[in-house]
């Protein structure tokens, strides 16, 4: 069984991954540690988290990083979803909705993988499209834009499905499914 040292402080994400990984046979441990963003490109976000956490931890260990990007705004807040939403919470983004036809957005999920023999970070990278509802619908700690987030396809949110219903849409479990993979055939080298 591969062990992955998870770093996030968000117990929302390290849920999903653990939901998502263990029955594949991955050991996921958790190392509660808060990283910086810094204001770069998502990809940049990522590298930069992954060579932070270097400093604390010695083994292989992974991050992730999640954007919201809305159409109708070119994208905002992209890699400033965390700061955004814990500023404005879910009804402030919908108001910033109010009016607007254009709906549609998307999250990028990057799984950040960093070898304990490397410094070289590698970037597994998962989407999900679909649009913004009209109203707030559950909340799910620590994951805010599930609760008004309907992947294409869908007519319910992110915070009304099951953790196995989000699985089949998932950004973050469509980027750990490319690490996934890449972990597996890593050790048949």
């Amino acid at each position: 069984m591969k062990k992955i040292l998870f770093v996030t402080h968000n117990s929302g994400k390290l849920v999903e991954i653990k939901n998502f990984l263990e029955p594949l046979g991955f050991s996921v441990e958790n190392i509660n540690l808060e990283l910086t963003e810094i204001q770069a490109s998502q990809e940049e976000v990522a590298r930069a988290k992954a060579l932070e956490a270097r400093k604390t931890i010695a083994g292989d260990l992974v991050v992730e990083d999640t954007g919201f990007y809305i159409d109708a705004y070119n994208g905002f807040p992209g890699v400033l979803a965390a700061p955004v939403i814990t500023q404005i919470k879910p009804h402030g983004l919908l108001n910033l909705m109010n009016g607007v036809t254009n709906r549609k957005a998307h999250f990028k999920s990057i799984a950040t993988y960093l070898p304990a023999n490397s410094t070289e970070p590698l970037l597994f990278a998962g989407e999900c499209s679909g649009e913004i509802g009209i109203v707030e619908t559950a909340f799910r700690p620590h994951l805010p834009y599930d609760a008004f987030f309907i992947p294409d396809g869908e007519t319910k949110t992110l915070g009304e499905m099951s953790i196995e219903e989000k699985n089949k849409y998932s950004h973050r479990v469509k980027a750990f499914e490319k690490l996934a993979s890449y972990l597996k055939n890593e050790g048949k080298k």
